[in-house]
């Protein structure tokens, strides 16, 4: 009945009226532009013609354009049976794209996912913080942090994807299988082997699963995401974790340090905190990356825009308050500080009572990836002509 409403639309009959098959090719096109997907393949439901119409090749590449900045369409599409398929793994590929970040009470110290495109793919590497007692600009690496691969999401020719585990930090680690959820966030669903049988509190929120479950989550997944999977037989249990996009406000004339900062904790190494303006007048740094004190997701400073002043030998300072806590975050307390902006775009948050300072700098994830890479692919240069 909705088809036959839609077709009624969409499709007008030749009394005095000019229908959508009447257009020409080059209007066709354009008003297929301003339809969404779903549309777009009900369009092709109201007539033999239009249905024709709608699996030409260039009205899904044109769609596609949409990525062209990100990825080389002309060699994604020569890797796909069709403009169609590639607009869907395009599609489903493109919300797992960003930094995401998972913080939970049972990991203080919380984790980042930096997931880019790759080649038909999407990759997801882990953003692991330089540790120890030596500052990353005084280090061999001479980095913040470093990226290690997760796992990556390649393409098929029909448009759907699998996963590829690759070099995971857990041993125990079989597969993954990320899960988008509505809004900004997604779930991943880590399977781990093993010949032990764990309590439900011992496997995390997916407690122990069998061989069983798992052939059925493949079928739905490949059903409902797109995901292409051949279950290994064994001993199974699984771990999910949400991951949350990261976001954070860009600088702006009287919010310059607005943005995402690391610094470097003392024995707890490098942490990352995003820092936001409010509109109570506040400055607030929150940590992405924290530790056993002050976990992830916990204010570590705050200042007061009010009590802004400028000194000679430095830029603005600014009167605030600091967190401290015992361990596990227990008994935390504010005690008084100040942040005070250097020369460079830095600044600086002074704990009083602990005579500690922590400078901070800005993190560009997208630099420093792109760094590490080179890096990389120069020394397998020098491998191979060695």
């Amino acid at each position: 009945m909705e088809i036959n409403e839609e077709k009624e639309r969409w499709v007008m009959t030749s009394r005095g009226g000019t229908g959508l098959k009447d257009l020409s090719d080059d209007a066709l096109l354009y008003v297929s532009t301003k339809l969404d997907p779903e549309s777009l393949i009900l369009l092709g439901c109201a007539d033999k013609q239009l249905c024709q119409f709608v699996k030409e090749e260039q009205i899904w590449f044109e769609r596609c354009k949409k990525w062209e900045k990100e990825v080389n369409l002309v060699l994604w599409r020569a890797k796909v049976e069709s403009s169609k398929a590639l607009y869907r793994l395009l599609n489903s590929l493109s919300r797992l794209v960003g930094t995401w970040k998972h913080q939970s009470k049972s990991e203080p110290r919380g984790e980042l996912l930096y997931i880019t495109w790759g080649n038909l793919s999407v990759e997801a590497w882990k953003v692991v913080p330089s540790a120890g007692n030596i500052p990353p600009h005084l280090s061999d690496i001479g980095r913040p942090v470093t990226f290690v691969k997760f796992f990556e999401v390649v393409g098929l020719r029909d448009g759907s994807h699998m996963v590829e585990l690759d070099s995971p930090m857990d041993e125990s680690v079989d597969l993954v299988l990320p899960f988008p959820l509505p809004g900004n966030s997604f779930k991943l669903q880590v399977y781990h082997m093993s010949d032990k049988v764990l309590t439900r509190d011992e496997a995390g929120d997916g407690g122990p699963r069998g061989h069983s479950f798992g052939k059925k989550l493949w079928s739905v997944a490949r059903q409902y995401f797109g995901f292409s999977f051949c279950p290994v037989e064994g001993r199974r249990y699984t771990q999910s974790r949400v991951y949350n996009r990261l976001t954070f406000d860009e600088p702006q004339p009287g919010q310059e340090l607005a943005g995402l900062w690391h610094g470097f904790y003392g024995a707890h190494g490098c942490e990352v905190v995003t820092v936001s303006y409010t509109e109570e007048g506040l400055i607030l740094g929150t940590k992405v990356l924290g530790d056993v004190n002050v976990p992830a997701g916990v204010v570590t400073f705050k200042a007061y825009i009010s009590t802004e002043s400028a000194r000679r030998l430095y830029g603005k300072f600014y009167t605030g308050k600091g967190r401290i806590a015992d361990e596990t975050y227990m008994n935390p307390q504010w005690v008084d500080g100040v942040l005070v902006t250097l020369a460079g775009g830095a600044f600086l948050f002074h704990w009083r009572p602990l005579f500690s300072s922590i400078t901070f700098h800005r993190l560009e994830l997208e630099a420093l990836f792109r760094s590490q890479r080179e890096s990389e692919a120069n020394r397998c240069t020098s491998k191979a002509d060695s």
